[in-house]
Formats: structure tokens, sequence, C-alpha cells
């Protein structure tokens, strides 16, 4: 099987003693206050002389201000962590400036979520399941399986969620084996009421996770609200809520990932619809079945193991009107009547066709168009070099 080396990251649970949590909270606290120290300084110095000091300039700041008696504590953590900060900041107003980000807020520590990073003098003892990084006298226990293929560490992330667990996320480079090319092509349909449906007619059920727990989720919400602010009993119902809502986002991505793996496992080019997700949050009927579907994280997970697997990814432009037009004839419809919106009969040629299956191959077949210019789907497969894919209704 072929291997190639390529950025990722496998993310492990830690389990700190009490020395190395006090000292983790430290690093996060830094981290904090010099994001919010030199994010404060930048929106003045702009204010004031219509300039903000670069990354350089604030590295240099950072030096001079830990050798003042007040900011001595800030020698206690990873100077790299701290200049990792800096570099995060400095990301965030490029982004800005891009229109690609919203402009960079202040960190609070009410938010229960706290991580840094750290990029030098990192080393993992897989067999001893030991975590070394620096600052630390004793290594970090780790429990998780670390993805193989690990060559080279190029930076740790660290992080605390709001259930108090903690996690390390080590980045690098890493021996990929490739997926073997199997020549299929299919087109997804996504929707709500089923997951997807492809263009061969099989249907992904959509396990609704969030709408399942919602009960229990009301239930706890409803205990967090009656504890007294700042009490160990509100922090304890607080810590249940976070982890049941961590429980949901872990079936949810469990679910996102098999299906994501057997799509990518199984198709060489593989048609989607894009979303504009933050436009279809606003309508208040669907806004939270939108959400627990997690369209976007569906998509960033086929594109990232599409790239891995060197698979074909092509996202068809949301505005194509894929439900009206008849995936045999290519005639499109004026309109479809709500009552016949899931079985509609083309008026063309009087093909019936089930709503989901028809949008996954006219987004198939546009989706092919798009990736050579072609009209046909065998120019694509000699094109591209495949074995034909024998495929319903194609």
């Amino acid at each position: 099987m072929e291997t190639k080396k390529i950025q990722s990251a496998t993310k492990i649970r830690i389990y700190p003693n009490k020395e190395q949590t006090i000292l983790l909270a430290k690093h996060f606290g830094s981290a904090r206050f010099i994001y919010n120290y030199f994010l404060d300084l930048k929106k003045k110095k702009y204010e004031e002389d219509g300039k903000s000091p670069g990354l350089y300039a604030c590295c240099k700041l950072l030096t001079e201000l830990k050798k003042q008696d007040e900011f001595s504590w800030l020698n206690e953590i990873d100077s790299q962590s701290s200049k990792a900060v800096l570099k995060d900041l400095d990301n965030a107003f490029s982004k800005f400036f891009k229109k690609t980000g919203r402009y960079p807020r202040f960190k609070c520590k009410k938010d229960n979520s706290h991580s840094y990073r750290t990029t030098q003098c990192i080393s993992v003892d897989i067999e001893k399941s030991l975590l070394k990084v620096p600052k630390f006298s004793s290594s970090l226990k780790f429990k998780g399986e670390i993805k193989k293929g690990l060559n080279k560490i190029n930076s740790c992330t660290i992080s605390k969620t709001p259930s108090g667990k903690y996690y390390a996320s080590i980045q690098g480079v890493f021996d990929i084996e490739i997926l073997p090319s199997p020549g299929c092509i299919l087109g997804l349909d996504m929707g709500i009421r089923e997951f997807l449906v492809d263009s061969n007619g099989k249907s992904y059920e959509n396990p609704k996770n969030l709408d399942k727990c919602m009960k229990k989720i009301q239930y706890l919400n409803k205990q967090l609200s009656k504890k007294k602010k700042g009490s160990k009993s509100r922090d304890k119902a607080r810590k249940k809520l976070a982890i049941y809502h961590e429980k949901v986002t872990n079936k949810r991505k469990d679910h996102l990932h098999k299906v994501s793996t057997s799509l990518i496992s199984e198709n060489q080019i593989i048609c989607m619809e894009d979303f504009d997700i933050k436009d279809m949050l606003k309508s208040r009927r669907l806004a939270r079945e939108i959400h627990d579907v997690s369209w976007g994280t569906f998509k960033n997970f086929m594109a990232y193991k599409a790239s891995t697997h060197d698979r074909n990814l092509i996202i068809v432009d949301q505005f194509y009107p894929r439900n009206k037009i008849c995936s045999d004839c290519k005639f499109e419809m004026e309109k479809i009547s709500l009552d016949k919106y899931n079985h509609w009969e083309c008026t063309n040629c009087g093909k019936l066709h089930a709503k989901n299956v028809n949008s996954a191959k006219n987004i198939l077949s546009e989706g092919l168009k798009e990736l050579s210019g072609c009209r046909s789907q065998s120019d694509i497969k000699q094109k591209a070099g495949e074995p034909p894919c024998s495929q319903k209704g194609l």
C-alpha cells in the first residue's frame, strides 16, 4: 500500500497530577493575559497613531514586559507558548483585514474552555504513554492511541474542556497509507429528514442526536438555573450539563466520521452541494435541526480525507436548481408543488422521480462538468485514468 507524508494531527486525553494541573492553569491564564494585553495595546495604538505594532514589535515588548517585577510571573511559563499567542493574535488580525474572520475579541476566564500551544522540546513515549512538554519536570500521562506514522512533531496544543477534561493535540508530519482507488463516482444530496442520499439511491439515516437528548438537556439546564451563582453546587451542575453536551457532540462526530470514511474509501470522484449555513441558521423553525445535522463539519471531514487519499471532491454551487431538473432528459421544471415534492413526474418525458435521488444525480452530472469541462462521464473517466464503474440510472 502506498504511503505519503502529510501535515496532520492526533488528539489524546491527558491526566495531569495536582502539580501539573496548577502549572497548566498558569499556562492557560498567562496565554489569556498576553492575548488580552496585546489586543488592548494594538487597539489603543491604532486609535492614537493609526498604526498598530506588528508581530516582531510585540515580541520585543513582551521580552521587556517579563523583565518588570510586576510581570515576573510570566517567566514561569514556556517562552514559546507566549510567542505562539502573539502569532495567533497576528493571524486573527490578518484574517479580519482579509475579511475572512471577525475582529479579535477579548478572552474571558468564565468561558471554561482554555488552551495554550508550545512548539519546541516535545517528545512522546508511546510504549509508556507519556508526553513530555517544556516547563514540566515530569511527563504527562495520557490514554488513547496516537495516529500511526508519526515522524516529526511541530507543535502541541493542550486544552481544557468545560467538562474539566484535559486533551493534547499533537500536530506534525505523518506517514499515511493511501487507500486504493476504487474508480467509482458518486453524487450526494444532503438533507435533514435523511442525512444524505446518493446517486445510487442509497440513503443514510439522520441520527438526530440532539433531539433524542433534548429532554435531559432541558432538565439539566433547569437544575443549573436553580443554583446560586458562585456556589459549588452550581459548578457541579454546570459540569454535568457540559459532560452531557460533550456526549452528544462525540456521538455526532462519530457518525460523521463513519459516513465520510466509507464514502471516501468506496469512491474516487464525489460531488456534493454547497450550503450557506449561516444564512440557513436564521430560520427559527429549522435552526436546531441544521445545527444538529452538521453539514459544515461533514464537508470539512470529506475535504481533508479526500486530499489525504487523493480523491476528487467537487462542491456544486448552492444555487444550481438540482430539484427542478429531470436527471433523464435534463428538462427544467418551472415550479414543483409541495404535495409532489418527494416524488414528482417530469412533464417532458413522463419519468417519475424520487426527489433526493434525482437531486443527487443532477449534482453528480454538474460536478463532473465542473471537474474537467467535459459533457460525458466516459470522457471524465478516461481523463482521470479510472476504470468504469456501474451506476444505477446513469
